[in-house]
């Protein structure tokens, strides 16, 4: 039962992050007369550490993937067609390079080990070097 409640809390957190992540992915900024989409590298950034902090603080799999099945169905609820023709994540390239990166980032570090912590031990004594 607490794979499954580690799988259930990483749903609810990639989900939310979804959402956020979603909205940021749009951030640019005009520098010199270029248009910069930063959002993406930062929303995608932002996602993938967000991932190993879970995997590592919680010493889990199942939390990285449970987070993974989150965005991916925030990213799919931002990019349906709803009726009023509001989309957060619009058919562009931007937001398939969005996806496509955060799609196979997240499956990649979901596959990862969670990294355990060293077991603490006492330090070895070096010799003196004469």
């Amino acid at each position: 039962m607490r794979k499954f409640g580690w799988f259930v809390v990483g749903v609810l957190i990639g989900f939310g992050v979804g959402i956020a992540a979603g909205f940021v992915r749009a951030d640019r900024i005009r520098i010199a007369g270029v248009m910069v989409h930063f959002g993406i590298a930062l929303a995608i950034a932002a996602v993938l550490v967000i991932q190993l902090w879970l995997t590592r603080r919680f010493q889990s799999r199942w939390i990285g993937v449970g987070y993974a099945v989150g965005w991916i169905s925030a990213t799919i609820k931002l990019g349906a067609a709803n009726g009023t023709g509001d989309l957060v994540l619009p058919g562009s390239a931007l937001s398939t390079v969005y996806v496509l990166l955060g799609a196979i980032g997240l499956s990649m570090f979901a596959a990862l080990p969670p990294m355990r912590p060293e077991a603490a031990s006492a330090p070895a004594e070096s010799e003196p070097h004469t």
